[in-house]
Protein backbone atom coordinates (compact mmCIF):
# COMPACT_ATOMS: atom_id res chain seq x y z
CA UNK A 1 0.00 0.00 0.00
CA UNK A 2 3.10 2.22 0.72
CA UNK A 3 3.98 1.63 -2.46
CA UNK A 4 0.94 2.81 -4.13
CA UNK A 5 0.95 5.88 -2.10
CA UNK A 6 4.13 6.44 -3.66
CA UNK A 7 2.86 5.96 -7.14
CA UNK A 8 -0.32 8.66 -6.62
CA UNK A 9 2.10 11.18 -4.91
CA UNK A 10 5.11 10.72 -7.53
CA UNK A 11 2.77 11.34 -10.78
CA UNK A 12 1.05 14.15 -10.64
CA UNK A 13 -1.19 15.57 -13.68
CA UNK A 14 0.26 17.46 -16.33
CA UNK A 15 -1.15 19.62 -19.09
CA UNK A 16 2.21 18.34 -21.18
CA UNK A 17 0.78 14.76 -20.30
CA UNK A 18 -2.64 15.15 -21.19
CA UNK A 19 -1.96 16.48 -24.65
CA UNK A 20 0.09 13.28 -25.11
CA UNK A 21 -2.04 11.57 -24.29
CA UNK A 22 -5.05 13.04 -26.59
CA UNK A 23 -1.97 12.75 -29.44
CA UNK A 24 -1.24 9.12 -29.25
CA UNK A 25 -4.87 8.09 -28.85
CA UNK A 26 -5.65 10.47 -31.84
CA UNK A 27 -2.84 8.73 -33.41
CA UNK A 28 -4.00 5.51 -33.23
CA UNK A 29 -7.43 6.48 -34.74
CA UNK A 30 -5.63 8.04 -37.33
CA UNK A 31 -3.53 4.86 -38.19
CA UNK A 32 -6.56 2.80 -39.07
CA UNK A 33 -7.92 4.76 -41.88
CA UNK A 34 -7.90 8.03 -43.61
CA UNK A 35 -11.54 8.91 -42.45
CA UNK A 36 -11.81 7.29 -38.83
CA UNK A 37 -15.19 7.88 -37.32
CA UNK A 38 -15.53 10.77 -34.64
CA UNK A 39 -15.37 9.58 -31.16
CA UNK A 40 -19.05 9.06 -29.37
CA UNK A 41 -18.89 9.20 -25.60
CA UNK A 42 -21.68 6.78 -25.71
CA UNK A 43 -20.55 3.78 -26.75
CA UNK A 44 -19.77 1.59 -23.59
CA UNK A 45 -19.41 -2.22 -23.14
CA UNK A 46 -20.08 -4.96 -20.96
CA UNK A 47 -18.39 -3.42 -17.66
CA UNK A 48 -19.18 -0.11 -18.53
CA UNK A 49 -15.77 1.05 -19.68
CA UNK A 50 -15.08 3.26 -22.61
CA UNK A 51 -15.20 2.16 -25.89
CA UNK A 52 -13.44 3.75 -29.20
CA UNK A 53 -16.04 3.49 -31.86
CA UNK A 54 -14.91 0.91 -34.41
CA UNK A 55 -12.85 1.69 -37.54
CA UNK A 56 -13.59 0.22 -40.75
CA UNK A 57 -11.19 -2.43 -41.53
CA UNK A 58 -7.88 -1.77 -40.53
CA UNK A 59 -6.33 -4.19 -42.24
CA UNK A 60 -7.43 -3.36 -46.09
CA UNK A 61 -3.98 -3.85 -47.22
CA UNK A 62 -2.55 -7.66 -46.01
CA UNK A 63 0.76 -6.78 -44.44
CA UNK A 64 3.13 -8.71 -46.69
CA UNK A 65 6.47 -7.18 -45.58
CA UNK A 66 5.41 -9.42 -42.20
CA UNK A 67 3.62 -12.43 -43.47
CA UNK A 68 6.72 -14.69 -44.14
CA UNK A 69 8.28 -14.46 -40.79
CA UNK A 70 7.31 -15.15 -36.90
CA UNK A 71 6.65 -11.98 -35.28
CA UNK A 72 7.35 -11.70 -31.63
CA UNK A 73 4.12 -9.11 -30.06
CA UNK A 74 6.23 -5.83 -30.19
CA UNK A 75 6.79 -5.95 -34.09
CA UNK A 76 3.19 -7.67 -34.31
CA UNK A 77 2.37 -4.18 -32.49
CA UNK A 78 4.33 -2.12 -34.58
CA UNK A 79 2.48 -3.89 -37.73
CA UNK A 80 -0.41 -3.03 -36.84
CA UNK A 81 0.74 0.77 -35.82
CA UNK A 82 0.12 0.17 -32.11
CA UNK A 83 2.63 1.01 -29.36
CA UNK A 84 4.14 -1.93 -27.46
CA UNK A 85 5.26 0.61 -24.43
CA UNK A 86 4.01 0.18 -20.81
CA UNK A 87 2.70 3.89 -20.66
CA UNK A 88 -0.46 5.48 -22.30
CA UNK A 89 -1.24 2.09 -23.04
CA UNK A 90 -3.55 -0.76 -21.36
CA UNK A 91 -0.24 -1.98 -19.60
CA UNK A 92 -0.09 1.08 -17.21
CA UNK A 93 -2.98 -0.51 -15.83
CA UNK A 94 -0.52 -3.88 -15.79
CA UNK A 95 2.06 -2.16 -14.02
CA UNK A 96 -0.39 -0.28 -11.72
CA UNK A 97 -1.83 -4.17 -10.82
CA UNK A 98 1.37 -5.27 -10.28
CA UNK A 99 2.08 -3.22 -6.90
CA UNK A 100 -0.69 -4.27 -5.39
CA UNK A 101 -0.90 -7.40 -3.22
CA UNK A 102 -2.87 -10.46 -4.83
CA UNK A 103 -4.59 -10.63 -1.52
CA UNK A 104 -6.61 -7.88 -1.99
CA UNK A 105 -9.82 -8.45 -3.20
CA UNK A 106 -10.88 -7.48 -7.02
CA UNK A 107 -12.87 -4.93 -6.27
CA UNK A 108 -10.69 -2.95 -4.32
CA UNK A 109 -7.78 -3.51 -6.58
CA UNK A 110 -9.71 -2.05 -9.52
CA UNK A 111 -10.71 0.73 -7.26
CA UNK A 112 -7.09 1.44 -6.34
CA UNK A 113 -5.78 1.10 -9.45
CA UNK A 114 -8.45 3.51 -10.78
CA UNK A 115 -7.88 6.27 -8.28
CA UNK A 116 -3.63 5.96 -9.25
CA UNK A 117 -4.66 6.21 -12.75
CA UNK A 118 -6.55 9.44 -12.28
CA UNK A 119 -3.65 10.69 -9.64
CA UNK A 120 -1.54 10.01 -12.86
CA UNK A 121 -3.15 12.18 -15.07
CA UNK A 122 -4.18 9.72 -17.61
CA UNK A 123 -8.12 8.58 -18.43
CA UNK A 124 -8.84 5.21 -17.27
CA UNK A 125 -11.33 4.78 -20.07
CA UNK A 126 -9.17 5.47 -22.90
CA UNK A 127 -6.82 3.30 -21.44
CA UNK A 128 -9.05 0.51 -21.30
CA UNK A 129 -10.49 1.52 -24.75
CA UNK A 130 -6.92 0.89 -25.93
CA UNK A 131 -7.12 -2.32 -24.48
CA UNK A 132 -10.35 -3.44 -26.60
CA UNK A 133 -8.81 -1.72 -29.45
CA UNK A 134 -5.74 -3.70 -29.68
CA UNK A 135 -8.24 -7.47 -28.99
CA UNK A 136 -9.93 -6.42 -32.22
CA UNK A 137 -6.60 -5.40 -34.32
CA UNK A 138 -5.13 -8.99 -32.81
CA UNK A 139 -8.22 -10.92 -33.50
CA UNK A 140 -8.56 -9.13 -36.66
CA UNK A 141 -4.74 -9.21 -37.91
CA UNK A 142 -4.42 -13.22 -36.97
CA UNK A 143 -8.05 -13.85 -39.15
CA UNK A 144 -6.14 -11.93 -42.22
CA UNK A 145 -2.85 -13.91 -41.29
CA UNK A 146 -4.85 -17.17 -41.56
CA UNK A 147 -6.46 -16.49 -44.41
CA UNK A 148 -3.33 -15.40 -46.25
CA UNK A 149 -1.81 -18.65 -45.21
CA UNK A 150 -4.82 -21.01 -46.66
CA UNK A 151 -4.23 -18.84 -50.06
CA UNK A 152 -0.24 -19.37 -49.36
CA UNK A 153 -0.86 -23.32 -49.14
CA UNK A 154 -3.30 -23.46 -51.80
CA UNK A 155 -1.08 -21.71 -54.12
CA UNK A 156 1.44 -24.34 -53.21
CA UNK A 157 -0.24 -27.06 -53.45
CA UNK A 158 -1.40 -26.27 -57.16
CA UNK A 159 2.23 -25.35 -57.48
CA UNK A 160 3.13 -29.27 -56.65
CA UNK A 161 0.17 -30.74 -58.59
CA UNK A 162 1.51 -28.78 -61.53
CA UNK A 163 4.98 -30.01 -60.99
CA UNK A 164 3.88 -33.41 -60.40
CA UNK A 165 2.25 -33.62 -63.70
CA UNK A 166 4.87 -32.39 -65.51
CA UNK A 167 7.11 -34.77 -63.77
CA UNK A 168 4.51 -37.72 -65.15
CA UNK A 169 5.08 -35.81 -68.30
CA UNK A 170 8.53 -36.08 -68.05
CA UNK A 171 8.54 -39.94 -66.96
CA UNK A 172 6.43 -40.70 -70.09
CA UNK A 173 8.79 -39.04 -72.89
CA UNK A 174 12.00 -40.89 -70.99
CA UNK A 175 9.56 -44.21 -70.93
CA UNK A 176 8.78 -43.10 -75.06
CA UNK A 177 12.68 -42.56 -75.63
CA UNK A 178 13.45 -46.03 -73.85
CA UNK A 179 11.09 -47.79 -76.01
CA UNK A 180 11.75 -45.69 -79.22
CA UNK A 181 15.28 -46.84 -78.69
CA UNK A 182 14.42 -50.98 -78.15
CA UNK A 183 13.10 -50.61 -81.22
CA UNK A 184 15.26 -48.96 -83.25
CA UNK A 185 18.23 -51.38 -81.74
CA UNK A 186 16.33 -53.97 -83.01
CA UNK A 187 15.83 -52.93 -86.56
CA UNK A 188 19.51 -52.00 -86.75
CA UNK A 189 20.52 -55.44 -84.91
CA UNK A 190 17.76 -57.42 -87.73
CA UNK A 191 19.11 -55.58 -91.10
CA UNK A 192 23.25 -55.79 -89.56
CA UNK A 193 22.72 -59.48 -89.42
CA UNK A 194 21.06 -59.69 -92.86
CA UNK A 195 24.00 -58.29 -94.25
CA UNK A 196 25.99 -60.60 -92.86
CA UNK A 197 24.41 -63.35 -94.01
CA UNK A 198 24.96 -62.22 -97.45
CA UNK A 199 28.27 -60.90 -96.99
CA UNK A 200 29.06 -64.53 -95.63
CA UNK A 201 27.33 -66.01 -98.48
CA UNK A 202 29.48 -64.13 -101.59
CA UNK A 203 32.76 -64.94 -99.83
Amino acid sequence: MQDVKHNIAAMQPSTEKQLKQKEFFGSIMLARGPNPPAETPAAHAPGGFFVRPEPESPLEQPIDDYAERFLDIDELYEALSLKSNRTDTIYLIEEYLETLHDSLPDDSRRDIVSKIVAASGFDYDLLMGDGVLRVKMLKEYAERFAQYTDEYISKRQAEIEKLEQEIKNERKLIDDRRELHKKQYLAIEAEAKRLKEILAFIN
